[in-house]
């Protein structure tokens, strides 16, 4: 049911992590600059909580662009609204938006908690769909939740975002915040791969990406690349730090010589080619066996080549 509710008296989904993921004033600013122009838009949803508070499930950052506007309350769309549903909501809600690494942790902690705790009573079953033996439910219970039964919970569509929390969630040696300095859950990562790589202290490792996060935005883009952070980068940026000009100077050495090998395989390719029409003139009296790994050759390299043509046209090296 719609009502409006008094702003002081709104409180956010305990599940969020406010600590954890703050808000995003960068974010509430657009939103107040949408808000004067359209006035707020109808999103919001929430429970009843204890002392007559409203537990919103999602909509944090349109709850505090409307209190710094002035709104001293707002439309919630008030309903009966389980734990499980909460989370649940709130992950939907997150994956229609621009995630970032925080975010995704945060949002898998939280059910990954829930559901341990949930399951944790042998004689409540609410849970049980999430496994196909009690075998399951048992190793869950003693070693935790893992990836197959956090996707059933929060959706197919969390699977890789899922797989990524984990692995930084489930090592004791990797600090969350640090990792989340890099917003996109790929870069985050390459960053957590590496700070284990370097076995870079728990404590230092905040001021460590902090670090790396400032060389790798100031590194120049090479050559018809993106000017964006990439995983190449990060690691670039961490084996530098590490290795120094050790590292560098290995780096060049390894790097081929690509000019060079395209034009010596252009060669090789023409011949081929060449070979191809008298290859094809007499195909008919080919032998099965010999027609197989003939076309299953044909396929790799017709694949290898599809790879690189759409390598060249995103990098706008051709047409």
């Amino acid at each position: 049911m719609l009502k409006k509710i008094q702003i002081k008296e709104i409180i956010p989904n305990k599940y969020r992590g406010i600590k954890q993921y703050p808000i995003d004033q960068e974010k509430v600013n657009y939103l107040k600059e949408s808000f004067k122009k359209t006035g707020m838009w109808i999103g919001i949803v929430g429970r009843k909580a204890e002392n007559n508070k409203i537990e919103i499930a999602f909509g944090h950052h349109r709850k505090e662009a409307a209190k710094q506007l002035g709104y001293k309350e707002i439309d919630v769309d008030v309903r009966k609204i389980s734990d499980a549903d909460m989370i649940r909501m709130m992950a939907d809600e997150n994956m229609d938006r621009k995630i970032n690494s925080a975010v995704i942790n945060q949002t898998v902690m939280s059910a990954k908690q829930f559901l341990e705790k949930a399951i944790s009573d042998p004689i409540k079953s609410e849970f049980d769909w999430l496994f196909e033996r009690k075998e399951d439910k048992t190793k869950a219970i003693n070693k935790g939740v893992g990836e197959q039964h956090l996707m059933k919970f929060l959706g197919k569509e969390w699977q890789r975002n899922i797989n990524i929390a984990l692995r930084t969630i489930n090592d004791k040696k990797i600090v969350a915040e640090a990792v989340e300095v890099f917003e996109k859950p790929a870069h985050a990562d390459k960053t957590r791969a590496m700070l284990k790589k370097h076995n870079v202290p728990v404590e230092k490792q905040k001021e460590v990406t902090e670090k790396i996060k400032k060389k790798v935005e100031k590194a120049p883009a090479a050559k018809h690349e993106k000017a964006e952070v990439t995983s190449q980068k990060i690691e670039d940026a961490f084996n530098d730090e590490f290795f120094g000009k050790t590292y560098k100077q290995e780096r060049e050495k390894k790097r081929p010589d690509i000019n060079s090998m395209l034009d010596e395989y252009a060669e090789k390719l023409k011949e081929i080619n060449f070979s191809l029409d008298e290859v094809l003139e007499n195909i008919e009296y080919a032998n099965n066996n010999s027609i197989y790994n003939f076309t299953h050759q044909v396929k790799e390299l017709l694949n290898k080549i599809n790879i690189g043509a759409k390598q060249c046209k995103q990098l706008k090296l051709i047409k």
